[in-house]
């Protein structure tokens, strides 16, 4: 997908999957502040890994990893 030195994303809504909203990522230093989401999100590590907080705690989510995080929680990334 991306070189390892290069952060790139690919947004787009998929009109197979009535609309759902896709993003794909390739993050090497981006960190994001406390948000919450409107819809569910569903993340997959295919490389590397994530640190986030999500529920009062610290968790990482290492290759292979699922993550779902439920509408109007809050959390980082």
């Amino acid at each position: 997908m991306a070189q390892a030195s290069r952060e790139q994303t690919h947004f787009w809504q998929s009109r197979e999957l009535g609309g759902v909203e896709l993003l794909h990522a390739h993050y090497i230093e981006q960190r994001f502040a406390p948000h919450v989401h409107e819809g569910y999100v569903f993340t997959v590590i295919q490389q590397g890994a994530q640190r986030f907080r999500h529920r009062g705690s610290d968790h990482l989510a290492s290759l292979g990893s699922m993550v779902l995080i439920n509408p109007d929680e809050l959390h980082t990334g």
